[in-house]
């Protein structure tokens, strides 16, 4: 209670300060006090809002792609075959690459027998070799090719050497 002049007024507190346990989706939709929680309250309600509106877009744009998706595949199967053809040579150059190094752990052990950099060397690039042999019979040999695909094998090939690299590495070093 506080007296003003004489009469007594009751102060009251507003509801989002009614105690010191707020919830927390009320403490960042409310104004609180900044020194109470340390979070700006406008920063704080605009990010909420921001994180609200976002998901709704994001879901919508999800929606509306995939929908055209099946649309245009349904209208277009051919199209639809390629791309699963496509996927099938993709995934299987993939396992082929993933399996290589492992499959041939003894070259591995006997380059390091070797002790020489030079076999180190030869073997990788003979994997990166028969990686690039499987992925060009797979696509059908190295013509009639556009640019966006040769960007990609050799983005493919560059990716599959780090690999081959590493497993090497992960071997030797278990090794010793």
């Amino acid at each position: 209670m506080i007296s003003r002049g004489g009469v007594s007024t009751h102060r009251v507190r507003p509801p989002w300060r009614a105690s010191r346990s707020v919830h927390p989706l009320w403490r960042t939709l409310l104004i609180v006090e900044y020194s109470e929680t340390g979070i700006d309250p406008g920063r704080a309600m605009l990010e909420a809002i921001g994180k609200y509106v976002g998901g709704k877009v994001i879901t919508a744009l999800l929606v509306v792609s995939s929908a055209g998706a099946v649309i245009w595949f349904w209208k277009h199967p051919e199209q639809l075959e390629t791309v699963w053809r496509t996927l099938k040579y993709v995934v299987a150059w993939i396992g082929f690459v993933l399996v290589l190094p492992w499959a041939t752990i003894f070259v591995t052990r006997w380059v390091m027998a070797k002790d020489s950099n030079t076999a180190a060397a030869l073997m990788l690039l003979g994997y990166a070799t028969a990686d690039a042999i499987v992925a060009f019979c797979l696509i059908g040999g190295l013509r009639g090719h556009n640019f966006l695909t040769w960007i990609v094998l050799l983005l493919g090939f560059l990716s599959a050497a780090v690999y081959n690299f590493k497993v090497c590495e992960y071997e030797a070093d278990r090794e010793v």
